[in-house]
């Protein structure tokens, strides 16, 4: 991250959020009144990390917080904010009803505010961990069998939907018909349900 354009300090820190989950989180500090963009600073992390080592959310600040020592103090760093990242791809709502689904199912597993057609998974701070999660959730919620490569080889939310609609011709999903406002409140009879 160091030795991006714009970036003056910088330090990646395991976190874990309220649900448990440990996301790595890269803090900088920009060089002059405007830093990189987050979409710039993610593609050049992705061109040289593998997935895995890929922070899930970026905090920039006018100065990383130090110790008395001169050492970056990791503990009062900020937790990240649920906000839907700054990416190239600007946001387009969910047209249809699976969309809205896989849009909803990541908004909560990547905690962000809001989740377009065109935003790409791994973009938004998702995992190949967090990826299982978002699996597990849509096949309970659309009842259906959905491969994780499937989800991998159609990482944005459009993609996904019209693969799914593709092989659902085949079939009926358990949505089709039903109104935003029944999927949502669908969604939070099965939270209710399973506790959380």
């Amino acid at each position: 991250m160091r030795s991006y354009p714009g970036v003056r300090q910088a330090v990646v820190v395991a976190r874990e959020d309220g649900a448990g989950d440990t996301r790595l989180v890269a803090y900088f500090g920009p060089a002059g009144e405007n830093g990189p963009r987050l979409s710039e600073l993610h593609s050049f992390l992705r061109e040289r990390l593998p997935d895995y080592m890929l922070p899930t959310s970026y905090v920039s600040l006018s100065a990383l917080p130090l110790t008395p020592s001169g050492k970056v103090d990791r503990l009062a760093l900020p937790a990240p904010e649920g906000c839907r990242p700054d990416l190239e791809t600007p946001y387009i709502a969910p047209r249809n009803n699976v969309e809205l689904a896989i849009a909803e199912v990541w908004q909560k597993v990547l905690k962000v505010d809001r989740v377009g057609i065109n935003d790409n998974f791994f973009d938004l701070g998702g995992s190949s961990i967090l990826m299982v999660q978002v699996n597990q959730q849509l096949r309970e919620l659309l009842r259906r069998d959905i491969a994780i490569i499937q989800m991998y080889q159609y990482p944005t939310v459009g993609a996904l939907a019209r693969s799914l609609i593709q092989v659902q011709d085949e079939g009926s999903s358990a949505y089709e018909g039903k109104s935003r406002a029944e999927i949502r409140r669908d969604m939070m009879n099965r939270r209710r349900r399973a506790g959380q």
